[in-house]
This record gives structure tokens, C-alpha cells and sequence, in this order.
């Protein structure tokens, strides 16, 4: 629908890392230039993210954000919904990471309910009792997410905001596995089904607009998303059905999530993918293609 009906989406295809047009008989010969381990997943991905085999350690997400990092004064430059993720990794801007549902509780006050023993436990996490490396990187990673964890918790628009949920008003425990929103409709069991997506999604809503509102410091902000499953060697048209639902219904909503914040205009969205599928079958399904 975001093709065919609202016109909001392009496909620009057949990109990813070959390094020059190919014929199968330029591929059989050795010397012409092609992708260094073409059709092995890991490598492929990496690839994509970083323009290097599996073992690089700079995405050019993260370029991206150290690019842009000289106008944000905030550790929220590249954010993660989908765990870790290369192509976030910048030289100097460091992705952080977030669920579903939000910022993830790290300090002591998502277990104490005391603040002074929250506030403590907090303190002796971020702060090194050697000159060890390893022990001083690791103190400041904690006092960092600590941190970064309590700003963001606490502007955050709730997920069950009216332009996020489809209940209305914010009230009670948001559950996003009832969300109709969140729901996709499944082409094979003809049932709507929860999106973790379009949850992913949502959140990334949520932090523009909080970035918008001058809440986080940022001015430009790089996001990542993830969505697995797409290694078909059989059941190809089932799966892949369920799979392009999903996408589909996850980018319209949003799409619509964003025109609720006033940031159509602001967010670029794109897809991609380790590498596509070759259209003629192996007698069990597809195998791999370098088209993406």
C-alpha cells in the first residue's frame, strides 16, 4: 500500500556490493572483481553494514553518526532497537541500545525501591577501582547506560499515546501484543498477528519525536532496525509472503506514526538486505542471489 496506494515508497533495485556488472562467464573466471566471500550470510551482512568481510568494526551507520555527532551534545546519536548491530559503530559515536518498549533499566531503581540504595549501587558501578582498562571501560559503560537509561525513561511519550497505540488515551499497562496498531495481518493464517517490527518501530517514533522536542540533545539521529527469516531455501512463496507483510505493514505504520509527530519530512527510511533470492527454484526452493 505504501507503493501502490499512498506513493510514499521507491524501489531503487538490484543494489548491493557487487564491485562491477557480471556475467556468469566473467564470475567463472578468477581474476574478474567481485564481493570478497559472496553467499556466505555473516559475511554478506557485514558487507552491507561496513563494506568489509565479517570482522570489520566500523559500519557506515556509525560514520554516519560520527559525521553528524559534532551537532548532537548526547550519547542518543545512533540508537539500536534490534540488539547490536555493526553498522552503528562509529569511530568516536558509540550505538546505544534500546527495546521495544524503551529505554532498558540498568540501575539499581528498576530492582530497590529505595532511591539512596539505587543512587549507591549506581555509584560503585560507574566508577573503576583500578587503573585496569578493561575495569575502567567497563565502569564507564555502566555509569553511561545508567544515565542515558534515566533520561530517556523520562521523556519518552508512553507507548500507549493515541499516536502510537490505537487505545486512545494513556491508560494502565500497555500491552503491545494487543495493540491493534502493532498487529499485522497474516496472508497465511488470515489472522492478525503482533508485529515486533512495527514495535521496534515504534519506539523509533517515540525517540524522534522526544529528539524533536529538544528532549535529547540530538539534531540528527541514525536508527536500526531488524527483522530475520528471509534465509528461504524452502517454503519460499509462504514464507516470504508472511515476511513482506510484515515489512509492509510495519513501514505504514510508521509512516503513520510519523505524520502523528509532524516528522514525515524529516526521516529518510530505507531497507536492505544481506543478499535476495534467484528466481528459478533448486527443486526445494530458492538459493542465493547477489541482487538486494
Amino acid at each position: 500500500s505504501m507503493f501502490d496506494t499512498d506513493r510514499r515508497l521507491a524501489i531503487v533495485s538490484n543494489i548491493g556490493p557487487l564491485v562491477a556488472p557480471t556475467t556468469k562467464d566473467q564470475y567463472n573466471q578468477s581474476a574478474h572483481p567481485r564481493p570478497p566471500r559472496l553467499f556466505s550470510h555473516n559475511d554478506q551482512q557485514s558487507i552491507w553494514q561496513t563494506m568489509l568481510p565479517e570482522g570489520a568494526t566500523l559500519g557506515w551507520g556509525g560514520r554516519v553518526a560520527d559525521a553528524v555527532a559534532g551537532s548532537n551534545a548526547s550519547v542518543f546519536t545512533a540508537i539500536s532497537a534490534a540488539g547490536t548491530a555493526v553498522w552503528l559503530s562509529g569511530q568516536n559515536v558509540s550505538q546505544y541500545q534500546v527495546s521495544g518498549s524503551g529505554a532498558v533499566r540498568l540501575g539499581g531503581d528498576a530492582v530497590y525501591t529505595s532511591p539512596k540504595v539505587a543512587t549507591t549501587l549506581a555509584t560503585i558501578a560507574g566508577e573503576a577501582r583500578s587503573n585496569h582498562v578493561f575495569e575502567a571501560d567497563v565502569a564507564a559503560i555502566a555509569k553511561r547506560s545508567v544515565l542515558a537509561e534515566q533520561t530517556l525513561r523520562g521523556v519518552l511519550t508512553q507507548p500507549s499515546d493515541p499516536g502510537f497505540s490505537a487505545f486512545g488515551t494513556p491508560s494502565g499497562t500497555y500491552n503491545p501484543a494487543s495493540d491493534p496498531k502493532l498487529q499485522y495481518p497474516n496472508p497465511l493464517s488470515g489472522q492478525n498477528e503482533f508485529s515486533a517490527l512495527a514495535q521496534q518501530l515504534q519506539v523509533v517514533a517515540r525517540t524522534i519525536q522526544a529528539g524533536q522536542a529538544g528532549k535529547l540533545g540530538v539534531k540528527r539521529q541514525v536508527f536500526f532496525v531488524s527483522l530475520g527469516g528471509f534465509d528461504t531455501h524452502s517454503g519460499q512463496n509462504q514464507r516470504h509472503a508472511d515476511l513482506m507483510a510484515r515489512v509492509a505493514h510495519a513501514m505504514h505504520y510508521f509512516d503513520t506514526a510519523l505524520g502523528a509527530i509532524g516528522a514525515r519530512n524529516n526521516v529518510t527510511t530505507f531497507t536492505a538486505s544481506d543478499f535476495g533470492r534467484t528466481f528459478t527454484s533448486n527443486g526445494d526452493g530458492t538459493d542465493h542471489g547477489w541482487g538486494a
